[in-house]
């Protein structure tokens, strides 16, 4: 009786040793090839987010609203060509005296920076020139008719003056009152009655 044939078992054997080897071997190399993977994937990533010295981008810092450094430098704006308002000097005249049985009478008025203080009253106009202030008051003796009541008006010129590039012209203010606000009259009342002259014609012969 002949002997059985049986097919080669040689080449399967080794071609499965070889798969077997080949299998352990990528198994041991496989966290390195992850850890290659990842250091290579780390090195060659596009960044999400590049900041280059010539960008013109800018980034502007926003302060809170309880930022002291704010609440405690407010903003300032600067108003150009602003002046002060000029306020009026004042102009106190002293009480006058009446009625009176004098001819004269002296009138004393302080006002602020004035050069110039005028009284006007049924017996004329009367002047003086100076530096006068509510310190130092104009002094103006003005006559007075006899048995004639006499309506003052005080005029006093403010002289003009300036503050840094703020000029400030003159001006005139006046009253009929005293600083007290009664009337600037005065009663003149003569001590002896007015004479009279009795002119007599020439007689010649």
């Amino acid at each position: 009786m002949p002997a059985r044939k049986h097919a080669p078992t040689c080449p399967v054997l080794i071609g499965m040793i070889l798969f077997g080897v080949t299998f352990f071997i990528n198994l041991k190399a496989l966290p390195y090839a992850d850890a290659h993977e990842m250091s290579l994937s780390n090195t060659f990533r596009k960044p999400s987010l590049t900041l280059s010295p010539t960008s013109t981008q800018s980034f502007t810092p926003t302060r809170m609203a309880n930022d002291s450094s704010k609440l405690a430098n407010p903003p300032v704006r600067k108003v150009e060509n602003m002046c002060p308002r000029n306020t009026p000097e004042p102009l106190w005249v002293e009480p006058v005296t009446s009625p009176t049985n004098l001819l004269a009478q002296e009138i004393i008025v302080r006002v602020g920076n004035s050069d110039s203080v005028t009284v006007t009253a049924e017996s004329g106009s009367f002047n003086v020139i100076g530096s006068f202030s509510t310190g130092a008051p104009a002094y103006i003796s003005i006559t007075l008719l006899p048995n004639v009541t006499h309506h003052l008006s005080v005029e006093a010129h403010i002289k003009s003056w300036s503050l840094g590039d703020c000029q400030y012209p003159g001006y005139t203010l006046s009253t009929i009152i005293d600083r007290y606000g009664n009337s600037l009259t005065v009663v003149q009342q003569s001590d002896e009655p007015p004479s009279y002259r009795l002119h007599l014609p020439l007689i010649t012969r």
